[in-house]
């Protein structure tokens, strides 16, 4: 069996002091709901989704293709974790993403924070939405991004809390699991992730936390690499050493 766990602090750096986590309050968790604008998605497709039409294998998953103009308001679950400085919001129906994540003492989010829910031809399974933090294992826009996840969440004997969001992938066996640690007194998330292949074969794998940000005309990225896996062949490679690209919108 194989076990991987990758530790990533997600800093946001904000420009404020932060308070010893000593000092600081404990931070909040709980678990509420959210309303938001969504345009309906049609019933699964019943049809199994063989290779000759679908180039992916995500058997025994549906389709999920039908893509209406229906719009309603939706109530969905949400966990929130919030200290001081910053409150993020977690929706378990949508593959544990990251809905929004904001800056309180800079009144922004951090991220783009999409306010309605409509569905693109993205995804392995067809429907998927942008926004916030998606989590991707083991391929990318994967299986599960707009359903349904395990959740659950705690708070440490620290004072930081804890939301934890994962799945079991039906199609390679292997299981993902993102904890998400807020801690007093300080203004960035934590992202613990875990991947367990509880298989005795082999298997390919990438894992993507994608998070989106607002394209603006001053966007810039800024690699510390030289080389880069672009989804065009517009951008063969990332700049050297000390220059910037900017966005195309």
């Amino acid at each position: 069996m194989l076990a991987r766990k990758v530790a990533v602090a997600l800093s946001v750096l904000l420009g404020v002091a932060c308070v010893q986590p000593a000092q600081a309050a404990k931070v909040r968790v709980w678990e509420g709901t959210i309303s938001i604008p969504t345009y309906l998605l049609g019933p699964d497709d019943p049809n199994p989704p063989f290779p000759l039409i679908n180039q992916h294998n995500i058997y025994p998953y549906t389709s999920l293709d039908d893509l209406t103009d229906k719009l309603e308001t939706k109530t969905y679950r949400a966990i929130y974790l919030e200290n001081e400085y910053l409150k993020a919001t977690i929706l378990p129906q949508m593959d544990g993403r990251v809905y929004s994540l904001y800056d309180k003492v800079g009144q922004r989010e951090i991220f783009y924070r999409n306010n309605v829910i409509k569905y693109g031809m993205v995804g392995l399974r067809g429907a998927w939405i942008s926004g916030g933090i998606e989590f991707n294992f083991p391929n990318g826009h994967t299986t599960d991004t707009v359903s349904p996840v395990d959740s659950s969440f705690r708070q440490n004997p620290d004072g930081s809390s804890t939301v934890a969001v994962g799945d079991t992938d039906q199609v390679s066996n292997m299981h993902w699991e993102v904890a998400l640690t807020l801690r007093p007194g300080v203004a960035y998330l934590e992202q613990h992730v875990t991947l367990f292949n509880s298989t005795p074969l082999s298997k390919l794998y990438w894992w993507w936390a994608n998070a989106a940000v607002p394209a603006r005309e001053d966007m810039q990225f800024i690699y510390p690499m030289r080389l880069a896996n672009p989804h065009c062949a517009r951008v063969p490679h990332a700049p050297g050493r000390g220059q910037t690209r900017k966005s195309a919108g």
